[in-house]
Formats: structure tokens, C-alpha cells, sequence
């Protein structure tokens, strides 16, 4: 009997959690086809307007909605004033969760995201993406990779925002860190940008590849920092740049695992 109580708390939770996906969903089925059709009708400065009233939604969506239907607890994200003062950079951040390039969406002003292409080709969803600055890249085409990458070093020399990348390629398990792959680090170089590294912690595995990472039975409380910039120099390795801002994303992973706040009971 003494375990009653803790079942019906976590049955509340879970039916509290799946309405508000159901109303999350809702939402998104009414708001993004009709900023489908207003992009149709309108011009560049409605696309704009798309961008902006997206991110805005976005940052709602995942700071305030999904927090208050207690799916998880954000501690700590990157003040604006910082994300401003970076200015044009590559922002390189670990990968553990599903969410990750969210939130670098949600929370970077005018971020733009590289995401796998096939992501791109879901309906709604890859309108969402394209009016929140991703772009798709399609590893098995080499042309349109080469395109891509254009277009990332064409948004570093204008000057239209950080570029967010997560270097590890793909979600890792929890806990671990995989190797950062060289490519962004090079294109840091040739165009002479800084990069900044982020880091994206959660107490527990939340939409990771781990099993049981979506329905926790404590309240996955979050971390996203930003780090000292790290400059670039022309003369340098992309290899050993990769390496460097690996070693502060690792460091920092390690600290917050050990200083990881006690679990909330939901």
C-alpha cells in the first residue's frame, strides 16, 4: 500500500504530460500552416517576420510550455547579451539529446543550424526549419553538401549570425562525449571567426539514445552554458582547434555531472 501514493503521483504526471503534448501538437497544427500560407502570399519581409514570429514560438514552446507540463526543468541558458557580443562565430556544442538543435533555435538570435536534409523533407516541418535557419545537408550527395557549406561561409562573411554545429556528427549515449569531427573547425579558420563552444547538459538522459530517456521518473533539470571564446589562427590545424574546444566541452560536461543539482521528483 505504502508504494499507492508514488502511483498515483507518477499516473497524474503521465496523463498531465500526455495532454500537453496533444495541446502541443494541436498547436502546431494550427500555427504552422498558416505561416505555410502567409509565406506563400508574402514577400521578403513577411519571410522575416515568419522568422522571427517562429523562433518566438519556439522559445515559448520549450522554455515556458514544456516546462510548466513539468517534462523538465530549465536551470540555466545563455543571456542575450552574450550570444550578441560572440558576433559572427561558430558556436560548437555537444549532442545528447533530440532537443539540442532546438534549443540552439530557441535561444541563439538569428542561429543558423545545420540539420541532417532528410529532417527537411517532413511536411510542416521542414517549412518550420527552413523559416527558422536551418540548412539541410545531404551527406550521400557531395554537390549539395559543397553548396551548403557555401552557404554557412556566405552567413559568416555577411555577418547574419553564429553558426550553431554539433561536431560529434550524431546524439551520443549519455555520459559520453564522441570525437569532434574537423570540418567547422576548418571553416573557422578560413574565415577567420572564433568559436564559441556550448555546452548542453541534463541531469538525465532526456531524448537521448538511451532507453527509458523519454519518460524519466525524475524531472530532467537542464544546463545550457556558453564558453569562452576560443580564437582561431590561419596557421592552425583544424584537427588541433577540434581537439582544444573538445577539452572544454568535456571539462565542462564533467563539472556538471558532478555538481549536478538533486533530482526533482515530478
Amino acid at each position: 500500500m505504502k508504494y499507492f501514493p508514488n502511483a498515483l503521483r507518477y499516473a497524474a504526471v503521465g496523463l498531465a504530460s500526455f495532454g500537453g503534448w496533444l495541446l502541443a501538437n494541436l498547436l502546431l497544427v494550427l500555427f504552422f500552416p498558416a505561416l505555410l500560407l502567409l509565406e506563400r502570399l508574402g514577400n521578403d519581409r513577411a519571410r522575416r517576420f515568419l522568422k522571427r514570429l517562429s523562433r518566438g514560438f519556439l522559445r515559448f514552446f520549450f522554455l515556458r510550455y514544456l516546462s510548466a507540463i513539468r517534462l523538465y526543468r530549465v536551470d540555466e541558458v545563455p543571456q542575450r547579451g552574450v550570444i550578441e557580443k560572440a558576433g559572427p562565430c561558430i558556436i560548437a556544442a555537444n549532442h545528447r539529446s533530440w532537443l539540442d538543435a532546438l534549443w540552439a533555435l530557441a535561444l541563439i538570435p538569428d542561429a543558423v543550424v545545420p540539420v541532417s536534409a532528410r529532417y527537411t523533407r517532413v511536411p510542416l516541418v521542414g517549412a518550420a526549419m527552413r523559416w527558422l535557419g536551418c540548412v539541410p545537408i545531404e551527406r550521400q550527395n557531395p554537390g549539395q553538401v559543397a553548396a551548403a557549406l557555401e552557404k554557412i561561409r556566405a552567413v559568416l562573411r555577411a555577418k547574419e549570425g553564429p553558426v550553431v554545429v554539433f561536431p560529434e556528427g550524431t546524439r551520443s549515449r549519455f555520459g559520453q562525449l564522441g570525437l569532434f569531427q574537423d570540418l567547422f573547425f576548418r571553416i573557422a579558420i578560413d574565415e577567420d571567426v572564433p568559436v564559441v563552444p556550448m555546452v548542453l547538459h541534463s541531469d538525465l538522459p532526456y531524448l537521448s539514445p538511451d532507453s527509458g530517456s523519454l519518460l524519466t521518473r525524475s524531472r530532467a533539470v537542464w544546463t545550457i552554458r556558453l564558453l569562452e571564446p576560443v580564437s582561431v589562427d590561419r596557421r592552425q590545424r583544424a584537427a588541433d582547434l577540434s581537439r582544444r574546444v573538445r577539452k572544454q566541452v568535456a571539462a565542462e560536461l564533467e563539472r556538471l555531472d558532478k555538481g549536478a543539482p538533486e533530482k526533482e521528483t515530478r
